[in-house]
């Protein structure tokens, strides 16, 4: 498998491991797309992003993976107690995530950045009614 695949393999089973205010089961899709209908539930997607590649030293190198972990519902934008409770969660996983300096199941991989971006999808939420914020992550490996 592709070390950008184990590595948001890695993620999944950080997240699924914790406990949150919410119940889920995070998934490790390439795509966030889901019906309208598969939305009334709550979905948590790790999906690879991007990588940077650097020279480290004369025999390694240093990649910088980005993932994105988004956070979806289908919600009621006038609903502002679901809302919130679901930006909670937001700040939840982020924190857990900002929490952790290596993945369990990849502890090569160094957790170096952790941000909320966007917040929410503003255009999403008013015409499709489904909030989704998205958690970006970065990984740092050195080989």
């Amino acid at each position: 498998m592709a070390e950008i695949a184990n590595i948001a393999a890695a993620l999944v089973a950080e997240i699924n491991g914790h406990e949150f205010s919410q119940e889920f089961e995070a998934a490790r899709r390439y795509v966030v797309e889901f019906e309208l209908e598969q939305l009334a539930e709550l979905r948590v997607t790790v999906v690879p992003r991007a990588v940077d590649w650097a020279v480290a030293s004369r025999s390694k190198g240093q990649y910088d993976y980005e993932f994105d972990v988004a956070i979806q519902k289908r919600s009621d934008p006038a609903d502002l107690e679901a809302c919130d409770a679901l930006m909670g969660l937001v700040e939840e996983v982020a924190d857990f995530l900002r929490g952790l300096s290596r993945l369990a199941e990849y502890p090569a991989g160094v957790i170096t950045g952790v941000r909320n971006e966007p917040v929410y999808g503003c255009t999403q939420l008013a015409t499709q009614r489904v909030l989704t914020s998205v958690i970006r992550l970065s990984v740092r490996v050195m080989r």
